[in-house]
């Protein structure tokens, strides 16, 4: 049997559960953090309806999602994040949240089983009509008819914007015959291909390289906004607008100057980007999520108290904001924005259950049922065996069926081991063949243990016992991916672009063509004297564009002459000088012998099944290459790139293990303090449970443990030692030195290049670097330095939520108080080094709670390294700083960053300064603030 059997075995939970369908509002009391996600998943299996459950905070919402969308399938668990300030809201924000919004609107109207976790701000959040939102798609399938203008103009109301080429979600394009269109609920664009006013094909198609996947019969597409709109819904909110700007409070002319463009746009039946601002207009008959729960779903709320606590404290920060906003002409009177939270909740007809620890404190909340389910918390273990084991008897003894819970097979089969190895023989069991009153291994996804006294269960998780986070292979849904392509290769009409064969030339759109009695999307270039070239859409990849400094114009090439040819060879003899140097420095290693590393066996096969996240294509080609040459008697010396955070720590870890399974010794040279420390910790972590003896040499260690590691390393005793330049040192000598692993090269001295080249002499060498690599260095570097490139992000990140938005001190607050609360910490950029004291100081004064450091590029190293250490080590929580962030560090407490006048900024520049954040499991902001200078 399975939990959910064994819960079924408690009448009183069952009862109430039934019983709960039928009465107004319910109350669970004692159900503690562990046994929440079992209690909710028996709920689920019962009711079999949608649940819409409130959480008091974003942080408890987002643990909750991450628990339940391992146990559940993807599509039974939604969210539907709503900022809590309004000022964020309204702000010019990511389509993320956009499209789980809309995802979530599609899976109420459904009316089929599932949750939706929320926080008390989104039952705030004003919507349309629901019929009106269920009517306002499109379905396309091949022979019906549309009128292509009228459609054209359903989906600019609908919020999608009009583009060239569809490349990022809520894109639309229209090109003669051919509509495409980017839906922010699906994987890929579609491209709808008509015959005059008729439907011909169907088709999904990449957005990156433009060409089409696969024909679909029907399609269904709804609206790239969460509330829809119609003339009449933008016709009627201008009047009111224009009579409620007469009756502002606030200067005249501040008024106008924030509300004639959007009544502008209005009138041209547009919507402003920013249109939330204007909702009290847009939508005079609102609506609630709850409007869209089915009449038989439930509504459940985690923690009243703390529920009312959080809209009280949310609600007067969003006053005192509309306040201001209304002084200054930013707003009118009567806006509010939001939903007042009781009145929806006095408004809900469906059954409602409230869990709370204790029954006191429900003020005068009437209820039909309560029951009191006792959960215990389970003792923390932190891998005390005997205590493990002297645990288990006592739970033998008392009857009890105990499950511990392994975070995959590979981990199930170790701890049976361990515990073998104390006298105790547990099976390992199927997640639905649990034994009652027995002892038992399964493999689960429960985030916390728990102890329910009814049943004499005792559940337990490697939190409990090992005091391991659990990791999951969980696949998170982002748009993220999508925009990658426009960041870098965006086109736009005026663009300068480059033809491998033709050269320079400008870009000029995309021109549907009939050729021989096909219709076929051309991209139009035009070159010296209005010459044009026209390259079929599905040969893309012979077009880039042309990148250099800011604002430098290129030299644009004549069609036909040998001019760009010459160039082409220019620059190739130029490479190829370079490239004969580096000949004659690897000539002498290819002709010296290596140690040729034997292939994997078992425990190197072990040691990767340990590696608890899904491995990116990228990783697993650059281990297979890295592994190759390290089995070829030749030595190696392998460049791997990838950015911070793509993991090419794990990949340099696999080759250690593999040397070191050989008897070889391993180097670990990092050019930073923080990063030996980071790769230190990560080492320690990952090996663990293997025969591997590791240590680390850097300035932060007492002259008894270097001299301790450096004997070590002499008589072979470690195995593999990481460091900074420390590691070069004339007194640092191996016995059996085998691989050399080296991070970020470039940032190392020439002396330390010059004693580095003697260690390399006939050792295999693998150097990581986060500085990408231009492709055409890439190309020239084949077959004279061994190149392995990691592209892929991880899987398991979520996407930065970001804002652009004017600069408020209020929301600064709010901002750094919610990364606080969560134990986090913030970047504060701004990048003149003059006045950063000053920012200090005034940042000191909005937020006292927070602790507050600087650093620039003046600093002497050993400064900022110093400041750089102690902000990984957690003991400030804002690290005010000019760009200088370390490009190397990997920060991922650091989930918050604020950009001050963000305009001044390139916006490749802003791309790769808001890399720095969001690289762990965490939902991740970034507010780009620009200073708007009111009158």
């Amino acid at each position: 049997m399975n939990i959910t059997e064994l819960l079924n075995k408690d009448k009183d939970l069952n009862n109430f559960i039934n019983k709960a369908l039928k009465e107004k509002r319910s109350l669970l009391t004692g159900v503690n953090s562990g046994a929440f996600s079992a209690v909710l998943m028996q709920m689920l299996s019962t009711w079999q309806r949608p649940l819409i459950l409130v959480e008091d905070s974003e942080d408890k919402a987002q643990l909750l999602l991450d628990e339940l969308g391992n146990l559940l399938p993807d599509e039974m668990v939604f969210s539907f994040p709503v900022d809590a300030t309004i000022a964020t809201q309204t702000a010019v924000a990511s389509p993320d949240e956009l499209s789980q919004r809309l995802q979530t609107l599609k899976f109420l109207t459904e009316k089929r089983a599932g949750i939706v976790v929320i926080t008390p701000q989104a039952l705030q959040y004003k919507l349309s009509d629901p019929r009106d939102f269920i009517k306002a798609k499109q379905v396309f399938k091949p022979e019906a008819e549309f009128d292509l203008d009228e459609l054209t103009a359903w989906f600019t109301q609908a919020g999608y914007r009009r583009e060239n080429i569809v490349a990022r979600p809520g894109e639309f394009a229209r090109r003669g015959d051919i509509l495409d269109v980017y839906p922010l609920d699906q994987e890929n664009p579609v491209r709808i291909e008509f015959f005059g006013d008729e439907v011909d094909t169907v088709k999904e198609f990449d957005a990156a390289t433009q060409r089409s996947l696969e024909e679909k019969d029907i399609v269904s597409i709804g609206p790239a906004l969460d509330r829809v709109f119609s003339s009449r819904n933008l016709h009627e909110a201008i009047e009111k607008i224009k009579q409620d700007m007469n009756e502002s409070i606030a200067n005249e002319e501040n008024v106008k100057n924030h509300f004639v463009k959007a009544i502008d746009l209005l009138e041209a039946d547009g919507l402003p980007e920013n249109y939330a601002f204007l909702i009290d207009y847009l939508l005079p008959k609102s609506f609630n999520l709850v409007d869209y729960l089915d009449k038989n779903g439930l509504l459940l709320f985690d923690d009243w108290q703390a529920i009312k606590k959080n809209v009280a404290d949310v609600d007067a920060q969003n006053e005192a904001f509309i306040s201001e906003e209304i002084k200054a002409g930013a707003m009118l009177n009567s806006q509010k924005l939001r939903h007042n939270f009781e009145q929806v909740v006095q408004k809900v007809k469906q059954a409602q259950v409230l869990f709370s620890l204790f029954q006191k404190g429900m003020g005068r909340l009437k209820f039909d049922q309560i029951l009191n389910f006792t959960t215990r918390e389970v003792q923390q273990f932190f891998s005390q065996m005997p205590l493990i084991k002297s645990e288990l008897t006592r739970f033998a003894n008392e009857g009890n069926t105990v499950v511990l819970q392994a975070d995959s097979a590979t981990r199930a089969k170790q701890i049976a081991q361990n515990l073998v190895d104390y006298g105790v023989d547990l099976p390992v069991v199927k997640p639905d063949q649990i034994l009652a009153k027995k002892a038992q291994i399964t493999v689960g996804d429960f985030a916390h243990g728990f102890a329910l006294p009814s049943l004499n269960l005792v559940y337990l998780t490697e939190r409990e016992l090992f005091n391991q986070r659990p990791h999951h292979r969980k696949r998170i849904k982002t748009l993220e991916n999508a925009q990658r392509l426009r960041n870098y290769n965006e086109l736009k009409p005026g663009d300068y672009v480059v033809h491998v064969n033709h050269g320079i030339g400008r870009f000029e759109g995309i021109k549907t063509l009939d050729v021989d009695g096909k219709k076929r999307d051309y991209i139009t270039i035009t070159y010296q004297h209005h010459d044009q070239l026209f390259v079929p859409a599905d040969q893309l990849g012979l077009v880039q564009k042309y990148v250099a400094s800011e604002g430098k114009v290129p030299h644009i090439n004549k069609l036909g002459s040998a001019e760009w040819a010459k160039t082409k060879k220019r620059v190739q003899s130029k490479v190829e000088d370079i490239a004969d140097d580096l000949i004659e420095l690897y000539a002498k290693r290819e002709s010296e012998k290596g140690f040729a590393f034997s292939p994997d066996d078992d425990l190197q096969k072990e040691f990767e099944d340990a590696f608890p996240y899904p491995e990116t294509p990228d990783q697993l080609r650059s281990i297979r290459e890295i592994k190759a040459d390290m089995e070829s008697p030749k030595p190696m010396d392998r460049l791997l790139v990838g950015d911070v955070g793509f993991g090419k720590t794990e990949v340099a870890l696999r080759a250690a293990f593999k040397a070191i399974r050989d008897g070889k010794q391993v180097a670990f040279l990092a050019p930073t303090t923080i990063l030996a420390q980071q790769h230190f910790e990560t080492m320690q972590d990952r090996f663990k449970n293997f025969p591997v003896n590791c240590a680390l040499l850097s300035r932060f260690q007492t002259p008894a443990e270097v001299k301790a590691i450096i004997e070590g390393v002499k008589n072979g005793k470690i195995d593999m030692v990481v460091g900074t330049h420390r590691l070069l040192s004339k007194d640092v000598k191996f016995k059996d030195l085998g691989l050399l692993i080296v991070d970020e090269e470039q940032r190392f001295g020439v002396k330390h290049k010059e004693r580095l080249k003697e260690l390399k002499a006939n050792i295999d060498v693998l150097t990581l670097t986060a500085t990408p690599i231009p492709r055409t260095l890439h190309m020239s570097m084949v077959g004279v330095r061994d190149l392995s490139v990691m592209e892929t992000p991880p899987t398991n990140r979520y996407p930065i939520q970001t804002y652009v938005m004017e600069e408020m001190p209020s929301v600064v607050r709010e901002a750094v108080l919610r990364e606080m609360k969560r134990n986090g910490q913030v970047f504060f950029l701004h990048n003149r080094i003059d006045d950063i004291d000053k920012v200090v100081s005034r940042l000191e004064e909005l937020i006292p709670e927070a602790k507050i450091e600087y650093i620039h590029g003046r600093m002497s190293e050993n400064q900022m390294e110093d400041i750089m250490y102690r902000f990984s080590r957690n003991e400030f929580d804002i690290l005010v700083t000019t760009t200088i962030i370390e490009t190397g560090v990997d920060m991922p407490n650091v989930n918050t960053m604020i950009v001050e006048n963000a305009d001044h900024y390139g916006l490749s520049q802003l791309y790769q300064l808001r890399g720095r954040i969001g690289r762990s499991a965490r939902l991740a902001y970034a507010y780009f603030c620009i200073s708007l200078i009111r009158s």
